[in-house]
Parts: structure tokens; C-alpha cells; sequence
């Protein structure tokens, strides 16, 4: 639901457009290899490689490029002290 919502928001900008969507965090570094996006959402809670790793990955991977992409991270986390919902990603 909420991939789908900042699916919305992006394709409603007449400047912007959504390059790739990675199930994990293994495809976004395959994607952003691939695609060159200027802006990365990257989500922190991600099966195979997590969204902290894998930003970390991309960071290496694009030192030097230019423009060097912006990163952005969301989480599912909550501060209240239950277990963490499953992974929607």
C-alpha cells in the first residue's frame, strides 16, 4: 500500500517517472546498476539484503558518479514495544 502510494505521488509529477521497484534489496543495486535513477527510495526492512546494506552497496557502486544519486530511506519500524509486522516489500 504504501509502494503504491509513492507510485502515485511520483507519476502525478509531469518531471518525474519511477525508474524500477526491487522486491529486495539485491535487485534495487541491480536496478540502480542498470537504470542510473537520480533519487532512490529505499525501504530499511528488505528480504535477501536489507535496505541499510543495500544502500550501502549503492553508495560504493556510485562514488564518483555524476550527478551522484539521492537516497532516501522508510521503514515499517514503531517505537511501541510489539513485534514487528511482517514485510510488505
Amino acid at each position: 500500500m504504501v509502494r503504491a502510494g509513492f507510485r502515485m505521488i511520483v507519476e502525478s509529477q509531469t518531471d518525474m517517472r519511477i525508474a524500477g521497484e526491487a522486491g529486495d534489496g539485491q535487485e534495487a543495486i541491480d536496478l540502480v546498476n542498470r537504470e542510473r535513477p537520480d533519487v532512490i527510495l529505499m525501504d530499511v526492512r528488505m528480504p535477501r539484503l536489507d535496505g541499510i546494506a543495500a544502500t550501502r552497496q549503492v553508495a560504493d557502486i556510485t562514488q564518483g558518479r555524476h550527478p551522484h544519486p539521492r537516497t532516501s530511506s522508510t521503514s515499517t519500524c514503531s517505537t511501541r514495544s510489539r513485534p514487528a509486522p511482517p514485510h510488505f516489500f
